[in-house]
């Protein structure tokens, strides 16, 4: 009598054990899953920086731009044109600021994933 109720332990106990194991391979695979998914949203982070590296640099070049035409409108009396220009310049430093804080942001993002990852 022992021997038949350890047996249904062992047997029991080896029933457990199995469907530990198969959902640790499911949780496995659920992790390589969302690890792979946070390495391409990091690698996606990444792209948008880059690009708004890009953009900032493209805003830079055009702020400076409209600076030296508005000097040079200055320089030949128009200052309505000049004034026109400086405003396009002010708008130009504000979507350069926008810029900056994404830039920030998304590169706090990509550390962030990284160091998940």
């Amino acid at each position: 009598m022992i021997l038949k109720s350890g047996a249904m332990v062992a047997a029991c106990r080896a029933f457990v054990v199995r469907p530990n194991c198969f959902a640790s391979n499911i949780n496995t695979e659920q992790l390589r899953t969302q690890l792979d998914q946070l390495h391409a949203e990091a690698e996606t982070a990444r792209s948008k920086v880059n690009s708004a590296r890009l953009r900032l640099l493209r805003l830079s070049e055009a702020a400076e731009k409209l600076k030296r035409q508005a000097a040079i409108s200055v320089h030949n009396g128009k200052e309505n044109d000049a004034r026109d220009l400086l405003f396009q310049k002010k708008k130009v430093m504000q979507a350069m600021e926008k810029s900056k804080n994404r830039i920030e942001l998304l590169d706090e993002l990509s550390a962030k994933l990284n160091e998940v990852g």
